[in-house]
């Protein structure tokens, strides 16, 4: 059952490559899965958690090069947090 009055939630992905690339540049390195297979275990448990509660939950394939040059631009770090708040601006970009 769909919820009226949860707004959609942005969720990260990253494709095998892209999520090699995170683990070498983060720098909350000790804070992400060691391998991709975890990582997206986790994520597809995320996203049908989100379902189940009537949250529309939306991937965001990350750039890696265009995060790098978000956090430059921004002066912040890359670490989940970060992240986070760049997945949501790109998500904001995009037309409805």
């Amino acid at each position: 059952m769909k919820n009226p009055l949860a707004p959609p939630v942005s969720i990260a992905y990253y494709t095998k490559q892209s999520y090699k690339l995170l683990l070498e540049r983060a720098e909350d390195r000790e804070n992400l899965d060691d391998n991709y297979k975890d990582w997206l275990t986790k994520v597809k448990e995320l996203q049908a958690d989100f379902r189940r509660q009537g949250i529309k939950a939306n991937l965001y394939e990350v750039d890696m090069e265009e995060l790098r040059m978000w956090c430059l631009h921004k002066s912040l770090p890359n670490i989940q947090s970060s992240r986070s708040q760049f997945v949501s601006e790109m998500m904001n970009r995009r037309p409805s």
